[in-house]
């Protein structure tokens, strides 16, 4: 089979060295393009280093995007035909603005993408604007730039490959802690479908040891290919295999992800909540607190009712009780309705018709609520105890656009109800926790509940097998506080929008 050569530059960056830093690049991708590499990426402001704590103490290392750097790698791929990327602290010479930038220059020497660092640092940076033309075309199909923790938040990735990109190129600067980035580039390659090449560095500066970072890349079903560690410079190299017609190979699973998206269900995700301190009141959400969550998997072949009736002495008031997507008879809801009334609390299941319609089951202490899952226009969230819970298929939280937008309708707590859950299930109910909601997701085999990160750290996972029983507290005080990055290209998420009703 044929493929694309790509090699990730995982240089060892010398602080405040731009001529040393600079020769060090040039050297390395000479050598990548050499050995047959045809897209090369250097690491995250490759010229300077990283740690600088005003705007002041960068000056000295900014350039132009006409300056020696840029002349520089322009003529090195134009020389050896390839495409380089790499970045550096840029001066805008119109405003006197810095950004921390990264460039694509083509086989031709031309420059193919300026991409401005969203999530800046704010010491000195200048954040990039939402909407950036960041993708651009190769022999072997389309490809996006990102820069290091822009891929943290989802909806930079979704819009690089609903614009066609095939492959994520992403310089970075990322040390191996809080929200580990590995995870975080494997989860945007799976949701995706697309292949991603993070190339990371190495070395240590002030306040920033770089020595344990590692570049990766990873397939578009979410599998390491490839990753590399070292403490001074070396390459991290990698084939990606190409279909009959020259592209860059990518499974189904891409074309199923988009075909499932339903952007006219979600135009909450433009709402701006940044007045907000606490949603609660704004939002008309119930009053915060905490409600223990319970994790009820049947396991294969046991009927969800009997087991839970099993389980009816660790049942507490006010708890909330997940159950897996069933087919459903009148005399179990019964014998469910009979013990939420008993127990005071609060179950939730689903079922599906024939078609595959889905309707959520919401039995609460003083009755039942059918809430079909609508194509046609999203639903508020329901309200159990002191939560904010918005019903889901798991299909739906491989869409970052939904997870926001239910967040932004003040969903504490995501909810998918299943039949199974595969590992990589799992590891999404996880991730999704990102977007600013918590995630659940029930099958008879297995259950899992993630909670939203604190910053940078890791979000709390909590998994339970088939036949078990698992109790978390879920507080939606640490819910309604909410931050988004709303540095978002609206438009192009919600291209195909008005297709459906839209006023949410």
């Amino acid at each position: 089979m044929n493929t694309l050569k790509i090699s990730l530059l995982h240089a060892e960056i010398l602080h405040a060295r731009t001529r040393e830093n600079r020769a060090l690049i040039v050297s390395m991708a000479s050598n990548a393009a050499d050995n047959g590499a045809r897209i090369i990426i250097a690491p995250e402001m490759c010229l300077s280093g990283y740690i600088f704590n005003n705007r002041d103490s960068i000056a000295p290392y900014v350039e132009t995007a006409e300056g020696p750097a840029a002349q520089t790698f322009s003529r090195l791929a134009k020389e050896k035909a390839v495409f380089l990327a790499a970045g550096f602290a840029e001066n805008d010479p119109a405003t006197g603005i810095y950004y921390n930038t990264a460039f694509v220059w083509g086989p031709d020497g031309k420059e193919l993408v300026r991409y401005r660092k969203i999530n800046a640092e704010s010491r000195w940076a200048c954040p990039g604007p939402a909407s950036q033309d960041n993708v651009f075309d190769t022999p072997w199909g389309k490809c996006a730039l990102l820069i290091c923790s822009d891929t943290y938040h989802s909806l930079p990735a979704r819009t690089a490959a609903l614009k066609g990109a095939r492959l994520l190129l992403i310089p970075a600067n990322w040390p191996p802690s809080g929200k580990f980035p590995e995870n975080v580039w494997r989860f945007r390659a799976l949701e995706n479908g697309v292949w991603l090449a993070a190339a990371n560095r190495t070395g240590n500066e002030p306040e920033f040891d770089c020595r344990e970072c590692r570049s990766y890349v990873f397939t578009p079903e979410g599998k390491e290919l490839s990753s590399h560690k070292s403490e001074r410079s070396s390459f991290l190299d990698a084939e990606i295999p190409l279909s009959p017609d020259g592209g860059m190979d990518l499974s189904s699973r891409r074309e199923e992800i988009l075909a499932s998206r339903r952007p006219w269900l979600w135009h909450r995700l433009y709402a701006n909540l940044a007045f907000f301190r606490d949603i609660t009141g704004g939002l008309g959400l119930p009053a915060p607190g905490p409600t223990e969550i319970a994790l009820a998997p049947p396991g294969k072949g046991a009927h969800p009712a009997d087991a839970l009736a099993s389980r009816a002495g660790n049942l507490k008031s006010g708890m909330l009780v997940a159950l897996p997507l069933f087919d459903w008879e009148e005399a179990a809801i019964s014998r469910l309705e009979a013990l939420a009334k008993e127990k005071d609390v609060t179950i939730i299941t689903a079922e599906e018709d024939e078609d595959k319609d889905r309707t959520h089951i919401v039995i609460r202490p003083d009755g039942t609520d059918l809430v079909p899952l609508s194509d046609d226009r999203p639903s508020p969230p329901l309200h159990a105890g002191t939560l904010a819970v918005e019903p889901v298929r798991m299909r739906d939280l491989l869409h970052p656009e939904a997870a926001v937008s239910a967040a932004k309708r003040g969903a504490d707590l995501l909810l998918a109800a299943e039949r199974e859950l595969s590992p990589d299930d799992v590891f999404t109910v996880g991730m999704r926790t990102i977007d600013q909601a918590a995630c659940l997701a029930c099958a008879s085999d297995g259950a899992a509940l993630g909670l939203i990160p604190d910053g940078h750290a890791p979000g709390k996972l909590f998994n339970v097998e088939g036949g078990g029983w698992l109790t978390v507290t879920l507080d939606s005080s640490d819910t309604r506080v909410k931050r988004f990055q709303d540095r978002v290209d609206y438009q192009e998420i919600l291209k195909e929008g008005g297709k459906g009703p839209w006023d949410d």
